[in-house]
């Protein structure tokens, strides 16, 4: 397996035995990783990391062998679980360009024992946590996306805002409309039910109502063009067939974790007049508690995003936070949108303003307040943990501001073009921020923005981007895009204008990853400002 990559994976190749088969991808990319197997060998275990393209990805072979950075951010593990032997990757197939687009892996099961003869049995109990998932156990799991969705991105769907809305409560029902696929599906969140995903037609309805402290824990499913059908058990072992009967040659859609068994928490994907593709967002209940951590915002954290969440709710709701709620409110957000939005402020505030300075610190430490300028010979190796405690803050800055600020309708944004905009330079992609409510938010964020990069260009300035503390793809483009916006509207104080109502149209799909220029790869050189 040969992949060839830059900001993103630009090309894959894989020889089946001594068959080479044809270059998938572009001919750019300056980085080559190449992973020969030996006669016996294979491949166990695939995490990946994507959005617009894929971005990065960890291969471990049966005999402990990795390709790739070893372990690559905020990937969803890709490899599937089994009842008996391990997993074996049988082939690659996907959509390339320019770039390495989209990727399916393709499994067999090995060592599996000869099954008994067909006849009337049980369905058999969830498949059991296996060495495939070795290290997933991650807050979060995607799986998917399932089905080809031809409708596009257009026709996206995402229960993240019903899930969180509800309080973050468990699946209590879901209900799927079939025909000759699935027609639609619609998913209740404790009390809050989800918008139908899909359109009107269908004559066979299949519910499942789940009893309280009981969650969906397995999924098996089948798709083509269209979702056709799929298999849902739960955590008391009912299971529940919905679409196409039987569901025959489906694919397991249920992560390994290695501790505990998995928890589905919410689902998204493409829907217009069938489910054409969906995901599902997984979680892993009964991790062991881990050691408590010593109460100083210096302690090196492996992911400061779960100790902001922590300590963002352990506090009380001060009366800034409740006066902003209620401004995102006059300014026409629902409740819970408007909680959101007031919550994210006071998330940049406590970042900004608590844990940024004491990474610096950390930092300028960890390298012996030696300047960026005097480290000609790369990353300092003692600031490696830090710097990537420094990169988890930019997945989480692109979800909850980019992806969740933009779609909550906290503010809009609008990228203008380079003949329209005056103010256009190479230091200025052209965003601009509309503020919603006169809170500060957007003044806040681009100075997180601004912060956590130029944190990344003094103290891991290394020379591996996307793995020691620098962020890539679409986290490079949207928080170098934030840091250098133009907020059109008064964003605080008293009054303003151009701030607009509560963002009625819905912000431009996949806006971090389509819009463009992005920035130069000379802005990680070392050295250079």
């Amino acid at each position: 397996m040969v992949v060839t990559s830059g900001w993103w994976i630009d090309s894959i190749q894989v020889r089946y035995g001594d068959t080479w088969a044809p270059r998938h991808g572009g001919p750019g990319g300056t980085l080559k990783a190449s992973l020969v197997l030996s006669p016996g060998e294979s491949i166990v275990w695939v995490s990946i990391r994507y959005g617009w393209y894929v971005d990065g990805m960890t291969v471990r072979t049966s005999t402990g062998q990795i390709l790739g950075s070893g372990y690559v951010t905020n990937s969803a593990v890709a490899t599937p679980c089994v009842s008996f032997g391990q997993p074996r990757l049988l082939y690659i197939k996907g959509r390339s360009g320019a770039y390495l687009e989209s990727i399916t892996f393709v499994w067999a099961s090995s060592g599996a024992p000869t099954p008994p003869p067909l006849g009337p049995s049980p369905p058999p109990p969830p498949p059991p946590p296996s060495p495939c998932a070795a290290g997933s156990d991650r807050e979060s799991l995607s799986q998917g996306p399932y089905g080809l969705g031809p409708a596009g991105a257009q026709a996206t769907f995402d229960d993240w805002k019903a899930w969180v809305a509800s309080g973050k409560k468990p699946i209590s029902e879901m209900m799927v409309i079939s025909g000759g696929w699935i027609e639609s599906i619609q998913v209740r969140y404790g009390d809050t039910w989800a918008p139908r995903r899909g359109g009107p037609g269908g004559t066979l309805k299949a519910s499942l109502v789940l009893s309280p402290g009981e969650s969906i824990v397995w999924v098996s499913i089948r798709y083509g063009r269209y979702v056709d059908g799929m298999t849902v058990r739960t955590s008391t072992g009912h299971t529940q067939i919905m679409g196409t009967e039987f569901v025959p040659n489906s694919a397991v859609a249920t992560p390994c974790v290695s501790f505990g068994q998995p928890r589905l928490l919410y689902i998204k994907g493409i829907s217009k007049t069938y489910l054409e593709s969906i995901t599902f967002v997984w979680a892993s209940s009964g991790a062991p508690t881990p050691p408590p951590l010593a109460p100083t915002l210096d302690t090196a954290y492996e992911d400061y995003s779960d100790l902001l969440e922590e300590l963002v709710n352990s506090l009380p709701p001060p009366s800034a936070t409740a006066a902003a709620a209620t401004a995102f409110e006059r300014a026409g957000l629902e409740a819970p949108a408007a909680r959101y939005c007031a919550t994210l402020g006071a998330s940049l505030d406590l970042l900004h303003n608590g844990l940024m300075p004491s990474l610096n610190r950390t930092l300028n430490a960890s390298v012996g307040g030696t300047p960026a300028r005097s480290r000609r010979a790369g990353l300092v190796e003692a600031a490696v943990p830090h710097c990537r405690t420094l990169q988890s803050l930019f997945p989480w800055l692109y979800q909850a501001l980019g992806d969740g600020g933009l779609s909550t309708g906290c503010y809009r944004a609008t990228f203008t073009s380079r003949s329209s905009d005056p103010s256009f330079t190479p230091r200025n992609p052209g965003l601009m921020l509309i503020p919603v409510a006169n809170v500060g938010l957007l003044q806040l964020g681009r100075a997180v923005a601004g912060g956590l990069i130029q944190l990344s260009i003094d103290f891991c300035n290394g020379e591996v981007p996307g793995d020691w503390g620098q962020p890539y793809g679409s986290e490079l483009f949207f928080a170098f895009s934030f840091a250098n916006a133009f907020i059109n509207g008064d964003d605080g104080g008293s009054g303003g204008s151009g701030g607009g109502g509560g963002g009625n149209a819905p912000p431009p799909a996949n806006l971090w990853s389509t819009a463009s220029p992005r920035p130069s790869p000379s802005l990680y050189d070392n050295g250079l400002r």
